[in-house]
């Protein structure tokens, strides 16, 4: 475990992240629906092109020999769960623009003996009874939540007027699944509202490069670099989500994060990482 402190220039370099993103907190928070409907299909988009060499990392990291099929592990717990959460994001935002609910209902809720409101949440569409037989889950609200209001209270501060301000929070990114760092920052940032800083354990800091390119357009703030071109509001809204490394050689860590972003499509990325939030 590399326990040096963080050297100066590189701890004023956190600072300045986290500033970033705490000033842009609130503007996260109250980001109208149709822009990060937009972002998160831009992060749809840039999950598939990262796939293929976020699994490659992850199977050269973890030595899973040629002909292997743990191999198929790295794309299924990976790149294909974190595109299968993505869309299903996207689908609760729209459908709360349209319809002012997230997809899940009063219909699917049901009162406990112990007085507790019970919400299932899965299956929810015939993909999900179709891939899932047998499998179901359900939510238990808090005491206070009632059959009749729980629903309209679900993402509140997605709704128009809310007063939310938003906050700041740190994903620590460890463990041995690829799929899990990502998808905690997109659950802070669009569940919880909150913008994110995202650090990686020495074990999987090989995914940040591909992290990087592929919540592109959600990070900006960059001092160098590219953006996503098609991204819509990424000069208004800059640095929802930072990442970093924890690596005992932040230039080795440069190194080999700008080898993995030299080939330059519209997600790709290029300079060190500062802040990204959605």
């Amino acid at each position: 475990m590399n326990t040096a402190a963080p050297r100066p220039e590189r701890a004023d370099e956190l600072d300045r992240d986290l500033e970033t993103l705490h000033a842009k907190r609130t503007e996260w928070a109250r980001l109208p629906l149709s822009e990060k409907i937009a972002l998160l299909e831009r992060v749809l988009a840039c999950i598939g092109e990262a796939a293929a060499g976020q699994a490659a990392d992850a199977i050269k990291a973890k030595g899973i020999p040629e002909g292997s099929p743990q191999r198929g592990e790295e794309w299924l717990g990976g790149p294909m769960v974190q595109a299968r959460v993505t869309r299903q994001l996207i689908e609760a935002l729209r459908a709360l623009k349209a319809h002012g609910h997230t997809g899940v209902t009063a219909r699917h809720a049901r009162r406990l003996p112990s007085g507790q409101v019970a919400v299932r949440v899965f299956p929810n569409d015939l993909i999900d009874k179709v891939s899932f037989v047998g499998f179901s889950a359900e939510l238990w609200l808090t005491p206070e939540a009632s059959t009749d209001d729980w629903h309209r209270r679900t993402s509140s501060f997605n709704r128009p007027g809310g007063a939310d301000e938003g906050g700041v929070a740190l994903v620590l990114g460890a463990g041995n699944v690829a799929s899990i760092g990502l998808l905690d920052a997109l659950h802070k940032l669009v569940v919880e509202g909150r913008v994110c800083f995202l650090k990686f354990n020495p074990v999987n800091d090989y995914l940040e490069p591909h992290y990087a390119r592929a919540l592109r357009p959600l990070i900006a703030g960059r001092r160098r670099g590219r953006t996503c071109a098609s991204t819509p509001s990424w000069r208004r809204f800059t640095s929802p989500v930072a990442t970093r490394p924890t690596t005992p050689s932040y230039t080795a860590w440069a190194r080999r994060a700008r080898r993995a972003r030299s080939a330059m499509s519209p997600c790709a990325t290029s300079g060190s990482p500062a802040s990204s939030a959605t």
